[in-house]
């Protein structure tokens, strides 16, 4: 099958699916720090000095149930559901660094269709290095079948390849938003193999046809955007600073053709002038009832916000998946004329993503 996916929303045809895991270990470094620098490095340093197994085996087998439900459901819209290889857990090392093998579950994450191409975006997290290595045999279905697919040049993630000055100092790495504000001062030195390199995650770009928005919130982003610009100069690339530190799938949701899924009204500021036109639907303001109760002092660590439900994924432009365990959001989508799909996936903040993290659209219907 050849590939093919230029927007959110027209009929998906083909999808990725991540797949669950039952061990998992996280390394502490630089590159796990500056990525999850908003629950705090002591947070996870803590976790990691305690050699305590990062999720609880309750959670992982929950978190199979749900994604099998999830895979079910996608099935009976007669959808072609792929996925990855099964994960293994592995020490990783490169000249430079070790670390240890992360799961494909987030498949969302480190690729990105643009119309017949794919794109393995260069990894953030060390741990995160081969995580695409258990989708290769389906991207050759695609480039057997006539579709193009690029890598972006692999990054050696040393201490020096991460822009420091986007944060502060202190220990929890707050945003220095004095430095946010000189993106387009990109101070590198192409002699110095240790200065800044192109990192960037796909899940920083909402795909809407020729017009692409994305998130750029340090120096490596803005040099990963330049690939892109030179790779697909007849695509927009609309750019939206700082956001958040990466991740925008949960801020700005493409539901069809005009019509945007926002987290909450401050969003709306952010977009650029062409997409505060579209119809902007605010997500309602999340239950804590809406999650499971977490054991923080126990060591569940929380990965994401409340907003997490708002990561739904557009089956049509009228069906929309969107978490079961979320009536609130399911009533707004209603009320807006969509037809929302519920499904479970209960442990979201803890595995840090929803059903667009979850997949990749590999393939949807040239509209």
């Amino acid at each position: 099958m050849k590939f093919f996916s230029k927007n959110e929303w027209d009929p998906l045809e083909a999808v990725i699916v991540g797949s669950s895991f039952k061990n998992f270990n996280l390394t502490m470094d630089v590159s796990l720090a500056q990525f999850y620098r908003h629950i705090g490095y002591m947070y996870l340093s803590a976790q990691d000095s305690k050699h305590k197994p990062f999720y609880k085996k309750q959670y992982m087998e929950e978190l199979e149930e749900d994604i099998e439900g999830f895979v079910d459901t996608l099935k009976q819209l007669h959808i072609k559901v792929y996925r990855p290889e099964d994960f293994k857990l592995k020490k990783i090392s490169s000249t430079v660094w070790e670390s240890y093998s992360t799961p494909p579950l987030n498949v969302r994450d480190q690729c990105i269709i643009i119309n017949d191409t794919i794109v393995e975006t260069p990894p953030m997290v060390r741990g995160r290095y081969f995580e695409n290595d258990y989708m290769k045999k389906i991207f050759y279905e695609h480039y057997l079948s006539g579709g193009n697919w690029l890598c972006m040049p692999r990054p050696l993630l040393k201490d020096e390849s991460f822009d420091k000055e986007y944060v502060t100092d202190d220990k929890y790495l707050r945003v220095n938003i004095h430095e946010v504000k000189k993106l387009d001062d990109i101070k590198y030195d192409v002699n110095n193999i240790n200065g800044l390199e192109m990192l960037i995650d796909a899940a920083q770009f909402a795909r809407c046809n020729d017009d692409i928005l994305v998130n750029i919130a340090n120096r490596n982003h803005a040099l990963a955007l330049q690939w892109f610009k030179l790779n697909f100069p007849n695509k927009t690339f609309h750019v939206m600073r700082s956001v958040t530190d990466n991740h925008i799938d949960s801020y700005f949701v493409p539901l069809k053709e005009g019509v945007m899924l926002v987290r909450h009204e401050a969003c709306i500021d952010l977009l650029p002038d062409k997409f505060k036109k579209w119809k902007i639907i605010e997500a309602p303001e999340p239950q804590d009832n809406n999650f499971p109760k977490y054991d923080i002092l126990g060591g569940d660590i929380i990965l994401t916000s409340r907003y997490i439900d708002t990561n739904v994924l557009s089956i049509d432009g009228d069906k929309i998946i969107v978490n079961a365990l979320s009536p609130q959001l399911i009533k707004c989508l209603e009320q807006n004329g969509f037809t929302p799909i519920p499904v479970r996936h209960r442990h979201r903040r803890i595995f840090g993503g929803g059903f667009h993290c979850f997949t990749l659209d590999v393939k949807r219907k040239n509209v």
